[in-house]
């Protein structure tokens, strides 16, 4: 993905852990170079949530494909969908040049903190320099 650039990741299954508040990432897509990606915009869409899922936009970053940094949550508190839905968000810096490498993906939790919570997601990412 280039500067000033659109892409839709999904939908793919992702489910969390059990456990409330402990977030499970779910890769969209395969790791890109990140030149040129200063800025980025998530939109993400949840369906067939299974009723206590939480599910937030993420990018980790790595600088050789091998070992990858914590991911990044985009304005967590505002871009976590609750069960079924749509969130937009806000162009906001991610830092895109600190690392060689980035991937999207989500992060899931559940609220019920004793079953697995499944869902189908898809990612909007508008990004640019």
């Amino acid at each position: 993905m280039s500067c000033n650039d659109s892409k839709t990741l999904g939908p793919i299954p992702v489910w969390s852990n059990k456990t409330n508040n402990v977030w499970l990432f779910h890769p969209m897509a395969a790791p890109q170079s990140s030149a040129g990606v200063n800025f980025a915009r998530p939109t993400i869409e949840v369906g067939q949530s299974s009723g206590a899922v939480k599910v937030r936009p993420v990018v980790r970053y790595s600088n050789d494909l091998q070992t990858w940094d914590a991911p990044v949550a985009s304005d967590a508190a505002n871009m976590t969908q609750t069960n079924d839905g749509v969130k937009y968000g806000a162009f906001t810096d991610i830092q895109g040049g600190a690392k060689n490498f980035l991937q999207w993906g989500v992060e899931v939790t559940d609220s019920s903190g004793t079953t697995t919570e499944l869902a189908m997601v898809s990612l909007r990412v508008d990004t640019k320099a």
